[in-house]
């Protein structure tokens, strides 16, 4: 028996190719260079701003028909959790087709409102670190397999590749933070929390 391991690839951004066009609004916004390491690092801002964040926002809907401050992490939280799995279906070859992700079904089928949001926090930062180690371990082999989900061809890398920016829509994405009754401040990044579906 062999003790030898493989390295881990390096993971990047895809090709166009290897994704649906429907992906390229996430993959895009994923900055060059080594997605892990970008995985690795950036969960510390979205962290921070949701640990910021009073209480008495977690509830908190600009409209009646929107996601709440909590319903957004928890969307994120359950895409990582898809993603990453449809990934690990991938990487270890098996043939199963996966399922699509409807989110509105996701929402209204969560509890995400019952729990405080430094709860939330806490099991975004512990699905990130699974996520980093699960990708982490994964070889160049693993990192080209091919799988099915959504009724579409795919391979692992894009599937994590779309989760850094999941977390950027929360993390640095608020398009309409003046909507939060609170006043955040100025912070990096382009657009804040986006609380709406």
């Amino acid at each position: 028996m062999s003790t030898e391991t493989m390295a881990p690839a390096t993971a990047e951004r895809p090709e166009k190719s290897e994704y649906l066009p429907y992906y390229e609004r996430y993959i895009s916004l994923v900055p060059e260079g080594d997605v892990l390491s970008t995985l690795s690092t950036q969960i510390g801002d979205t962290l921070t701003l949701l640990r910021g964040l009073p209480a008495s926002v977690s509830t908190y809907r600009y409209a009646p028909d929107k996601w709440s401050v909590n319903e957004v992490v928890g969307h994120v939280i359950d895409t990582e959790r898809v993603f990453a799995g449809r990934a690990l279906v991938f990487a270890r070859n098996d043939p199963a087709q996966m399922p699509s992700m409807e989110q509105d079904d996701y929402i209204r089928n969560s509890n995400f409102d019952a729990y405080p949001l430094l709860e939330l926090a806490d099991e975004l930062e512990a699905v990130r670190q699974s996520t980093v180690f699960l990708f982490k371990h994964m070889d160049e082999l693993a990192w080209a397999r091919r799988g099915v989900a959504n009724n579409s061809e795919a391979y692992s890398n894009p599937a994590i590749c779309s989760v850094p920016d999941q977390a950027r829509r929360l993390g640095l994405g608020y398009e309409n933070r003046s909507a939060l009754p609170i006043d955040l401040g100025e912070r990096p990044g382009d657009d804040w929390i986006e609380v709406s579906a």
